[in-house]
Formats: C-alpha cells, structure tokens, sequence
C-alpha cells in the first residue's frame, strides 16, 4: 500500500517558539495547528515532521532534550487526537555539508522508504526558503505558510510554492479543496 503524506516544518510552521528551543516550556503551538493537522490527518495523510535541528550541533540542547520535547510535542496533539507518524530531525550544523540537512533531500528519502509515501500526492509544509526548496528537489507541492520566517521568505521572488497560506489550518484547507477537486490546482 502505498501512502500520501503531509511534510511539515516545525519551527515557524506548526510551532511559534523562539529558535533553537531547548526546553518543553518554549513549545508554543499555533492556534491554527491543532484544526489544520486534524483537517489534513482527516483526509488520509500521513503527518510527517521533517525539521533542521543545528542547535544540538551548537550545543544548545542534546539528542536527549529533542526527545523530550518531540514527545511532549506529540502528547499535545495525541491529547487533541492528532497523529503525528513520524518526526525526522537533522541536528548538524549548516557548515558540516550533511546530506539530511533540509533542503538536502535525505530525510525525505528516508520518510518515503519508511513510509511507502507516493511523493507525487504529497505536500511540503513551511516557513522557509529551505522547506519550498526541499519540496520541489523531491517533487512534492509546495505550501509556504506566512508564519514564523514566512512573510520574510516571501519576499523572496525566487520562491515559487504552489500556494501561500496565513498559517497552517489555511494550508490544510487549500490541499482539501485540491484534493476534492484536482482540476482546480
């Protein structure tokens, strides 16, 4: 069986906290979140968290700490019925060249093989130059949503998502009108 799925940003997407969160306290979940991934886990993705985490190569916080804040990340949704599938993170620093840093396309990869994703029914979700990039690298449609860095990174001329959302439930809203009718897209 093959899935479709909803890539998503964290940080200025889902989550309004302040860069490089190291502490469960600096959660701060949009308000648009909780209705936008319950809209989109409604209509049959997979939820998918895919998120740069170079504070841990900067010594802010430890794989340790990501873990406890991702879980009580996903207590928060599980609590208001929300399912998130799966979080990938990659915690090296810009400098280091990896492969999974976003918009290198590794993490990707490894959601579609874990996940049997058809990438060509799915979306990438973020507030970033880099999630639009990473989007488009590995054929999925692209939402830029104007939270976070989202209205900085439209400005940005050169970046052309299929759709710019408010926030998150506006995004999730758009893929049900696509998915409903698909000539409209």
């Amino acid at each position: 069986m093959v899935n479709k799925a909803i890539f998503l940003d964290r940080d200025g997407t889902i989550n309004a906290g302040p860069p490089y969160i190291n502490h469960i306290d600096q959660l701060d979940i949009l308000p648009e979140s909780f209705e936008g991934l319950r809209l989109l886990g409604s209509l049959g993705f997979k939820l998918i968290i895919i998120t740069n985490q170079s504070g841990i190569a900067r010594q802010y916080l430890s794989e340790k700490d990501l873990k406890t804040i991702h879980n009580h990340l996903l207590l928060k949704f599980k609590k208001r019925k929300i399912k998130i599938h799966d979080i990938f993170f990659c915690p090296h620093h810009p400098d280091e060249n990896c492969q999974c840093r976003k918009p290198k396309t590794l993490m990707i990869k490894k959601a579609t093989l874990q996940h049997k994703i058809d990438l060509k029914s799915s979306y990438m979700i973020g507030d970033n130059e880099c999630d639009i990039a990473l989007g488009q690298k590995t054929g999925l449609k692209t939402i830029l949503v104007l939270t976070g860095l989202g209205k900085k990174t439209r400005r940005n001329t050169s970046i052309k998502p299929h759709y710019i959302a408010k926030h998150l439930l506006d995004a999730a809203k758009w893929i049900k009108k696509t998915v409903s009718c698909p000539q409209d897209n």
